[in-house]
């Protein structure tokens, strides 16, 4: 599997390099002190299987960084805080390694990649037509409207799609791969890592609050600010 390090302690990345060197199914592609320069080195590398990822970096954590990108490789964080695990878990988390930690202990989280490094492979979207999407949920199949889609949150390991009729679906998936899975569908965005949303829906806006149909109140992450206002044509 080829895997980078991204981690602003340069004692840190030293471990996490001793440790892949001595393991003959990793590749180390790059190292990184800071998400900006993994944010760059995504958009021009797609042949990467794991990142090791510290949470809190400057500027920008881990957390956000993961948060704002869509087909992203599998994570394993790194960390020395254990109060950001339920929320890297939602992430695209394999594992969560807390500092510091045994080479025994990075093999366990290196195992769980190697157990899912074809995951997204099964993951197989249908598109169909009448903007009908097929999205796969504990090995089956589960079709939505996109068009009746009211708003989507993320729970843990899975998410729920809320729909205009009331009626809602839960999915046993990622946010990360519905994403994909709604690709083209440009009236569906994020507006938050947790949260979708229908922009169709939005009655109002205010104090980083989207007021959807239904008066329902949807937060809006400060990342996804500048894209929520572009599609609502505010200027």
């Amino acid at each position: 599997m080829n895997c980078i390090i991204v981690d602003d302690e340069i004692l840190a990345q030293d471990v996490l390099e001793n440790y892949i060197s001595r393991t003959p199914i990793l590749n180390l592609l790059g190292k990184f002190e800071n998400a900006f320069d993994l944010f760059k080195f995504l958009h021009s590398n797609t042949n990467i299987d794991l990142i090791f990822l510290d949470i809190k970096m400057p500027e920008m954590s881990g957390l956000e960084l993961v948060s704002s990108l869509k087909n992203i490789p599998n994570i394993i964080y790194t960390t020395a805080y254990h109060d950001h695990a339920l929320e890297a878990f939602n992430l695209n988390a394999i594992d969560y390694l807390l500092k510091p930690f045994s080479y025994e202990r990075f093999l366990q989280g290196v195992s769980k990649a190697m157990s899912t490094k074809n995951l997204s492979q099964e993951n197989t979207i249908a598109v169909m037509k009448d903007d009908k999407v097929f999205i796969k949920s504990d090995k089956k199949l589960i079709g939505i409207n996109v068009n009746d889609i009211l708003y989507v949150e993320s729970q843990r390991n899975y998410f729920v799609i809320f729909m205009i009729n009331k009626q809602k679906r839960v999915i046993h998936n990622t946010l990360i791969y519905l994403e994909d899975a709604l690709q083209g569908y440009d009236n569906i965005i994020r507006v938050h890592r947790s949260f979708f949303i229908n922009i169709s829906m939005v009655k109002e806006v205010a104090n980083n609050i989207a007021t959807l149909e239904q008066d329902i109140h949807i937060p809006i992450g400060q990342i996804y600010r500048d894209q929520v206002m572009a599609k609502l044509k505010i200027i």
